[in-house]
């Protein structure tokens, strides 16, 4: 095996494509590399062992091999060579006699052309420039398809991050609220008879949120392949569910808004706890931020669960201002937020959605003359205690 010379500069080598030449008559490769030496740079191999250890080496634009070689025939050498380097051209140089094998090899996809002896030079270089010209093709397109792949995961990353840090950032500012309850509580001293249930309230919140946080961490912090091999979740109970949001949102009226949750009985269904109580916490304080931004304080946020066969609903109804059309129609899209101004990233229906269909349910903004209604979907759990 031996590679041919070129008087070429280093600005139009870049250019040019590499031709393996394989042939076991020596006069037959010297032709072709002569033919093809000018346009191409061309290796060369004496039989089918020879290519197969030039390809593992090299990447070559188009492979031309003749078929009748010993030990090795072109055919089953440009077989092989598809799985090596499945972008390169296959061209087969063939005698009329073994036309029907050439054919059954292009039939198959493991040749790409024939040509049948004796070649001329202009055959020669026709089709061999028609495959370089296809492999540059090939060989762009899979880079461009590369570079997409590369960028989606990038992507996928960036929204992995934000979708973690959104919901921190909504824990992290209920700890907080919390904690200025707390010290307005207790900043004459010790918490009288009569604000002490809303300071257990408040320390129940903040022990749930720190809960909450310490699940979102765990989960975060644990390989890819530890959470694809994770069992299946668990059926959850939703009045399980809803008793830990409660306790997320604060179990009283929040600076003027009421909280309501109406579970019938216990409701299993086919999801993980925590993702529902993530959508759930996500929906619920995007309704309250809703309330207080409308300027009067008071309003009202109503958790629901009602049981429909196989299927049961949650109703997360506020009766705030509202969303316009133009709102609704890019609601669950990405990045998408009303509330720029007061640091929403418009990740939380996103997240929302997407933890509703890993859980087989799916999550939708409902028709509300006042207010807004989210619905979702969760799939009900078999057996006993499904009331």
């Amino acid at each position: 095996m031996s590679a041919g010379s070129s008087r070429v500069g280093p600005s139009n080598r870049a250019l040019r494509c590499s031709v393996l030449v394989v042939d076991d008559e020596a006069g037959n490769r010297l032709l072709a590399k002569a033919a093809l030496e000018g346009d191409f740079d061309v290796l060369l191999a004496n039989d089918g062992r020879a290519a197969l250890e030039c390809l593992r080496q090299q990447c070559v634009a188009v492979i031309l091999a003749d078929n009748r070689m010993p030990g090795m025939s072109g055919v089953e050498l440009l077989k092989q060579a598809r799985l090596m380097q499945p972008l390169a051209g296959r061209i087969l140089v063939t005698a009329y006699v073994d036309l029907d094998s050439a054919l059954s090899a292009i039939n198959e996809g493991n040749v790409g052309r024939y040509i049948e002896k004796p070649w001329s030079r202009e055959v020669l270089l026709e089709a061999v420039h028609h495959e370089s010209a296809r492999f540059l093709l090939a060989q762009s397109e899979a880079r461009l398809r590369d570079q997409m792949v590369r960028r989606e995961r990038a992507e996928a990353a960036q929204a992995a991050v934000g979708f973690y840090m959104h919901d921190v950032s909504n824990v992290v500012m209920a700890l907080a609220d919390s904690v200025e309850e707390l010290e307005m509580l207790t900043r004459t001293g010790v918490p009288s008879e009569a604000v002490f249930p809303r300071w257990r309230a408040e320390v129940a919140r903040l022990a749930a949120n720190t809960g909450h946080l310490g699940e979102l961490v765990r989960r975060t912090r644990r390989s890819p392949q530890a959470r694809r091999s994770d069992t299946p979740a668990q059926p959850a109970d939703l009045a399980v569910v809803f008793r830990q949001v409660r306790r997320m949102l604060g179990a009283l009226r929040t600076r003027g808004i009421l909280l309501e949750f109406d579970c019938p009985g216990t409701c299993r269904v086919e999801a993980d706890g925590v993702d529902i109580a993530r959508i759930l916490h996500n929906l619920a304080s995007n309704a309250m931020h809703a309330i207080q931004e409308r300027g009067n304080g008071d309003g009202k946020v109503s958790i629901s669960a009602r049981i429909h066969e196989d299927w049961i609903e949650v109703r997360v109804r506020d009766d705030g201002p509202g969303l316009p059309q133009e709102v609704r129609e890019r609601l669950f899209e990405p990045w998408s937020t009303t509330r720029s101004q007061y640091g929403g990233s418009g990740l939380g229906l996103h997240l929302s959605r997407l933890l509703a269909e890993a859980n087989g349910g799916r999550l939708e903004l409902a028709d509300t003359r006042k207010g807004c209604c989210f619905v979702l979907h969760l799939r009900r759990a078999s057996g006993l205690g499904d009331v």
